[in-house]
C-alpha cells in the first residue's frame, strides 16, 4: 500500500528538501572571507556540479514520488542513515582515502525506488555525524555534494534494463552499472580538477584506490541483498559489511596516528640532537654534516660552486665568567649567536661548535658576491652590541673559501687558523692599549 494520502508524501518530501535549502542558505553570512581565497573557477566549478547535482536529485526524487510506500520509505531511511555512517568513515592509505558507501548504495538500487536514490546519496553526504565539524558554508555544502554523481550511472543502468530482482544471472547489468559509476565519478573529477587548474594524472594513484576499494566492497553489497532476496532482511547484512569496515578503518586510522605521532618524535628527537640547547643554533653534529654535504655537492661541479666557511671566537668569554659568572657569559653567548643569525645569508648553517666557538657556512653558486663583506657585517654588528653587565662583546674572525682551496675539510682549516691568528693580533692590540 502506498505510504498514507499523497499529501503526506510530497509534505514529507518538502520537509526533506528545505532541510537542505536551509542549511546552504544558513551558510551564506559565513562566505564573506572564503570568497576572497577561493578561485571564481573553484566557486563557480562547485557550483555548477555540486548544485546541479542537488538539483538533479530533488527532481528525481518529485517525479518518483507516487513510488514509494510504507516499506520502503523506512528501508529508505536506514540506508541513509548507513550512507551518511559509511560516507564519514574513511579508509586511509598512502595514496589516498575511500568511503566504504558501495554496500549501501548497492543495497539503494534494490531496496529503494531509483528515483530516491541521489536524494538518499546527497542527504546521507551532507548529514553530520557526531564529533564531525558542520559545513558552515556554501562552498562546503556544495562540495559535500559533488561525489554524488557516481550514484546516477548505476540508476540509470537499472532502469534501462527494467530489472530490480536481485540474481547472479544478471551479473553482466551489475557489471556495467558498476563501470557506469565509474565513468561519472572520473568524469565529475576531471571537471573539477580542470577548474582548479590541476592536472588529472596527479589524481590517477588515488582514483585507482578509490577503484580497487569499491570494486571489492560492490559484491559485498550484492551478496547482502542476494542473502536478504532483496527484502528489508538485506539491511543487517549491509549494516554489518559498514560496521565491519568502519571498525577496520579506525583501527587502522588508530595506527596511522600512532606511527605518525612516532614519526614526529623520532625527527624531533633528530632535531633535538643537532641543535644547540642554548642559542638555538646548529651544534657541532650538525656542522659535520653540513659540512660533509657541502664537500658531495663542490666535488659533483667545483667549477661553479662556491663554499664559504667562516669561524668567529667570543673573546675573552673565560674572563667574562670568572669574573661576572657564567649567567653573564650565557648572556654574552646568547648575544654572539643573535648576532650571526642577522648577518648570516638566507640559507646559511650558523651553529655553535663549542663554548665560545661558532661557524658559519655558506654554499652557493660561484657567481654570487664576494661572502668577504659578511666578516665586514658581522664586525659592525658586534661593535653595536650593547653592553652585558658592562662587559663589551668581542669577536675573533677568520674565513676561507673553496676554490681557491681544494675542498671544504681544507677551508675550515684555513679558517680555524686564521681565526687564531686574528685572536692573537687583537690580544696585542688590547695589551697595547
Amino acid at each position: 500500500g502506498t505510504f498514507g494520502p499523497e499529501k503526506s508524501l510530497r509534505q514529507t518530501l518538502i520537509v526533506l528538501c528545505v532541510l537542505v535549502a536551509d542549511a546552504m542558505v544558513n551558510a551564506f553570512p559565513d562566505t564573506t572571507n572564503q570568497r576572497t581565497a577561493l578561485s571564481t573557477s573553484d566557486r563557480l566549478s562547485a557550483a555548477l556540479i555540486g548544485g546541479s547535482f542537488v538539483a538533479t536529485a530533488i527532481t528525481m526524487a518529485c517525479v518518483s514520488l507516487d513510488t514509494l510506500s510504507r516499506l520502503r520509505f523506512g528501508e529508505l531511511l536506514v540506508l541513509v542513515v548507513l550512507y551518511a555512517i559509511a560516507f564519514n568513515t574513511e579508509f586511509e592509505s598512502k595514496v589516498g582515502s575511500a568511503v566504504p558507501t558501495e554496500p549501501v548504495l548497492v543495497g539503494l538500487l534494490f531496496l529503494s525506488p531509483l528515483g530516491f536514490v541521489p536524494l538518499a546519496v546527497l542527504i546521507g553526504q551532507l548529514a553530520v555525524l557526531p564529533g564531525r565539524r558542520p559545513r558552515r558554508t556554501v562552498h562546503e555544502l556544495l562540495m559535500g555534494a559533488l561525489p554524488g554523481w557516481h550514484c546516477l550511472g548505476p540508476v540509470a543502468v537499472f532502469a534501462a534494463a527494467g530489472t530490480r530482482t536481485p540474481s547472479t544471472q544478471q551479473w553482466k547489468v551489475y557489471a556495467l552499472a558498476f563501470v557506469a559509476q565509474y565513468v561519472i565519478d572520473v568524469t565529475s573529477t576531471w571537471l573539477r580538477v580542470r577548474s582548479q587548474g590541476h592536472h588529472m594524472r596527479d589524481l590517477v594513484r588515488p582514483l585507482s584506490w578509490t577503484l580497487a576499494v569499491d570494486l571489492l566492497l560492490a559484491p559485498l553489497g550484492l551478496s547482502a541483498v542476494l542473502a536478504g532476496e532483496g527484502s528489508a532482511s538485506s539491511l543487517w547484512f549491509i549494516a554489518s559489511t559498514v560496521a565491519l569496515v568502519r571498525f577496520l578503518a579506525k583501527d587502522r586510522r588508530r595506527s596511522y596516528d600512532r606511527a605518525e605521532s612516532l614519526d614526529v618524535a623520532v625527527e624531533q628527537a633528530r632535531e633535538q640532537a643537532r641543535v644547540d640547547p642554548m642559542t638555538r643554533l646548529a651544534n657541532r653534529r650538525a656542522w659535520r654534516e653540513a659540512i660533509a654535504d657541502a664537500t658531495v655537492r663542490f666535488e659533483a661541479s667545483p667549477e661553479s660552486t662556491t663554499v664559504t666557511v667562516i669561524f668567529a671566537d667570543l673573546d675573552r668569554l673565560k674572563l667574562a665568567n670568572d669574573t661576572l659568572g657564567h649567567a653573564v657569559g650565557d648572556a654574552l653567548i646568547c648575544a654572539m649567536a643573535a648576532c650571526l643569525k642577522e648577518v648570516a645569508p638566507v640559507g646559511a648553517v650558523v651553529a655553535r661548535l663549542g663554548g665560545d666557538e661558532f661557524g658559519v657556512l655558506v654554499v652557493e653558486p660561484a657567481t654570487r658576491t664576494d661572502r668577504h663583506t659578511i666578516v665586514d657585517s658581522l664586525r659592525r654588528r658586534v661593535d653595536s652590541e650593547p653592553l652585558v653587565s658592562g662587559f663589551r662583546l668581542a669577536t675573533s674572525i677568520g674565513l676561507a673559501t673553496c676554490p681557491p682551496e681544494p675542498d671544504p675539510a681544507t677551508a675550515q682549516r684555513v679558517a680555524d687558523e686564521r681565526t687564531f691568528a686574528d685572536k692573537v693580533a687583537r690580544r696585542a692590540q688590547r695589551d697595547q692599549s
